[in-house]
């Protein structure tokens, strides 16, 4: 079948909208679950706090060997190690019973993903210049439906049938991303006996691109802004008197 960036574009915004799906079906009801499930009574702000950020941390550190490997092995077998081994994961989640066992499972988490930038890599690298931007724009759409859809699923899931079983939602939505990845996901223009760039040669590279450094600077800084409060919306919410159950 000959090869169709639209087509790929379909298939890995779908992707995409299941994969973000997952992740915000369970994870913004992360402080009830340490609370009623964890047993977490004493500083569940600082608990919610860390179970968040410290998978950020650890995808932030592991994201340049990805990216190292991506450009080795392509973006394809990024996306599928990424979906099952998240998919792994959320199934972990479920039998969890200790707080300290969940941050480890978390760190993992951060560690073994990288489902969306490499969708957004595989779309980046395998559609037409002159269309690269249309196709972009429209992948950002699939993460941000994603995050619409997934609270309204967890918390009619977390409402009738508990937040542990959240996490069983989101490992079956999440293996899905991982399936229409391994089947219906094409990669061309890519040379795989090309040389593996190296992580710290990229970083300086990218530590010299002015331009570059400044676009992650906003970035970071507009992701921050958001982060310092996702959190502990849950927590917020509680504090105000609404009912766990």
């Amino acid at each position: 079948m000959k090869f169709s960036w639209e087509r790929n574009l379909m298939v890995l915004w779908i992707g995409v909208f299941f994969c973000s799906t997952a992740y915000s079906i369970s994870i913004p009801f992360l402080p009830i679950f340490l609370n009623t499930d964890l047993g977490v009574t004493e500083h569940l702000e600082i608990w919610s706090g860390f179970a968040f950020g410290i998978t950020f941390l650890a995808s932030a550190l592991i994201s340049p060997f990805w990216g190292s490997l991506a450009d080795k092995y392509g973006r394809k077998p990024m996306l599928i190690r990424s979906g099952f081994s998240l998919a792994a994961l959320y199934l972990i989640n479920y039998f969890i019973h200790d707080p300290y066992w969940f941050l480890v499972v978390r760190i993992f988490q951060g560690l073994l993903a990288g489902f969306v930038p490499a969708a957004i890599a595989l779309v980046a690298t395998n559609t037409p210049e002159e269309k690269t931007g249309y196709a972009l724009g429209i992948m950002a759409t699939a993460g941000a439906t994603g995050s619409i859809v997934g609270p309204l699923i967890g918390g009619v899931v977390s409402h009738y049938y508990g937040n542990r079983s959240a996490f069983l939602f989101s490992c079956v939505v999440v293996l899905l991303s991982a399936i229409i990845a391994l089947v219906f996901a094409k990669e061309q223009n890519f040379n795989r006996s090309a040389a593996r760039s190296h992580v710290l040669d990229d970083l300086k590279m990218a530590w010299a691109n002015r331009a570059f450094m400044t676009l992650l600077g906003m970035v970071a800084i507009s992701t921050f802004s958001v982060m310092i409060l996702e959190p502990l919306i849950t927590v917020y919410v509680l504090e105000m008197g609404v009912s766990k159950t």
